[in-house]
């Protein structure tokens, strides 16, 4: 009699005692998609806790078929950050959210957006604009050089050319970063040769600074930055 009590004690302590636990984590779910707002399945995403707590500093899911993904275990209340990773790119799209109180959860108000991934030859991928980037480790003041430069890459199979004012100005987002672009394309100077003038020996230049184009000489002396592009490959 006393052994049975003593089972029935343990159970309702162990029942206690899982109520409490199952408790405490909190969940958070959420969407990925593409710059086009298709879903992105199969991508892993990462909950980072910004400030660790033994056992809640870091979690990792996929997402599903329909892109949506979900944090079973977060601490209540804590700051993480979100960032998506692949085994064939990075991106340096991440978001940081606080996870919801003790047992309830928190969902995100949008989808988490990837539009720019990079893979391994340093291709960026802009899944909106349906194009590929290539950004040189090389500036030049001199515009035919950018144009030899660019044709004659032969990164990811080559086939690249100079962009046009319009493709750089939808890469322009005012305020986001110093430099005014996706921090995926690693440039320090706010200035991109664009396509040739065919009125003459100028050719156009977009600028970062301030979202603008303008004409310089084909060989002016100033430095900027340059840029390849063309049609989407990578899936």
């Amino acid at each position: 009699m006393a052994v049975r009590k003593m089972v029935s004690i343990v159970a309702i302590l162990a029942l206690v005692f899982c109520l409490f636990a199952c408790g405490k984590e909190s969940w958070l779910e959420g969407k990925l998609v593409d710059g086009k707002g298709q879903p992105l399945s199969g991508v892993n995403v990462i909950a980072k806790q910004l400030t660790p707590i033994k056992g809640y500093e870091q979690f990792e899911v996929t997402s599903g078929h329909d892109g949506t993904f979900k944090f079973k275990n977060l601490y209540p209340l804590s700051q993480y950050e979100l960032k998506p990773w692949s085994d064939k790119w990075t991106t340096e799209t991440s978001l940081t959210v606080e996870s919801a109180p003790q047992g309830e959860t928190v969902r995100l108000p949008s989808p988490m957006t990837i539009r720019f991934s990079v893979d391994k030859e340093g291709v960026i991928a802009d899944s909106k604009m349906g194009l590929e980037w290539i950004v040189a480790d090389r500036v030049t003041n001199n515009y035919n050089v950018a144009v030899a430069w660019v044709r004659g890459c032969r990164i990811a199979g080559g086939d690249w050319r100079m962009p046009t004012r319009v493709e750089l100005r939808m890469l322009y987002t005012k305020g986001f970063t110093e430099m005014n672009i996706d921090p995926n394309f690693k440039t320090q100077i706010q200035q991109v040769w664009a396509e040739p003038d065919p009125g003459g020996s100028n050719a156009w230049v977009f600028s970062f600074i301030n979202g603008h184009d303008f004409l310089a000489w084909s060989n002016y002396d100033e430095r900027y930055s340059v840029f390849g592009v063309r049609s989407l490959r990578r899936k």
